[in-house]
């Protein structure tokens, strides 16, 4: 029987209402906003969580690791969704998805696949074109070079159905998938000599999908804090809010609606 914590797992389906930012649009637009968004939240798979800081902060949190990498991975989801109901004033349903059956959970996790990617700029609203861009990447030995500190975890599904399915299941708009977790430590950035204390580095990987399943936007969310901070509570209390605001940042960016000029 899952523990009690992993229902808090379950993705949340945000409703969100964007009435609100009717007023900041350009008093030339013709093109209103859509009078509500919904987002589905995806937690990464715990297996893919990945840190050499585990033994550390269970030791100071005194949880076993299993129990450390649960809490971050709740905090990160909790936090990220708290975020979206403030930036959107969503509601959350009193049904959460797959609450009582984690039926879909299992769908999803099952036709992942991930692969190493380069984040890519977008203007807001735009796709990628896929073959393209890869073309360009194999072609050019200068674009690797520059884009070779600037890649992430990108997920792709086996079922090509699976997003456009679940979109219409749950009325979502767009999806958001944590698909890593890294902490790594630094140790040739040291802080404190003395007390050997070094640099760490927070990093979540995220892709986000519209409805139809396309991809909008890849990136890697990334935040850094000291290697004497090992309280578990105290690692998402001052760590995952920098994270959710860079991955809110590009919901809102891909989400934003076009704004068409009067003629």
């Amino acid at each position: 029987m899952r523990s009690s914590l992993s229902a808090i797992l379950f993705i949340l389906l945000l409703l969100v209402s964007k009435s609100s930012l009717s007023s900041d649009l350009d008093s030339n637009s013709t093109n209103p906003p859509p009078s509500n968004l919904s987002f589905l939240v995806v937690p990464y798979k715990p297996m893919m969580h990945l840190s050499d800081a585990d033994n550390d902060i269970s030791r100071y949190s005194e949880l076993n690791p299993h129990e450390v990498r649960e809490q971050l991975r709740i905090g990160l989801l909790k936090n990220i969704n708290s975020k979206l109901v403030i930036e959107y004033e969503a509601k959350i349903p009193d049904q959460d998805f797959v609450h009582n059956d984690d039926r879909d959970m299992d769908l999803i996790y099952n036709s992942l696949s991930f692969s190493e990617d380069t984040v890519f700029p977008l203007k807001a609203n735009a796709k990628r074109d896929s073959l393209k861009w890869k073309k360009n990447l194999f072609n050019s030995k200068e674009n690797e070079a520059k884009n070779k500190d600037k890649s992430y975890i990108n997920v792709s599904f086996y079922d090509q159905l699976l997003l456009p399915d679940l979109a219409r299941k749950y009325s979502a708009d767009y999806f958001v998938f944590l698909n890593e977790l890294d902490i790594k430590t630094n140790f040739a950035d040291c802080l404190d000599l003395a007390l050997k204390i070094y640099q760490r580095e927070l990093k979540v990987h995220y892709s986000i999908f519209d409805r139809s399943g396309k991809q909008v936007y890849g990136d890697v969310a990334v935040v850094k804090f000291p290697s004497n901070s090992n309280d578990v509570n105290e690692i998402i209390a001052m760590n995952f809010p920098g994270i959710s605001d860079q991955i809110i940042a590009s919901v809102k960016k891909v989400s934003a609606p076009k704004a068409v000029a009067v003629q």
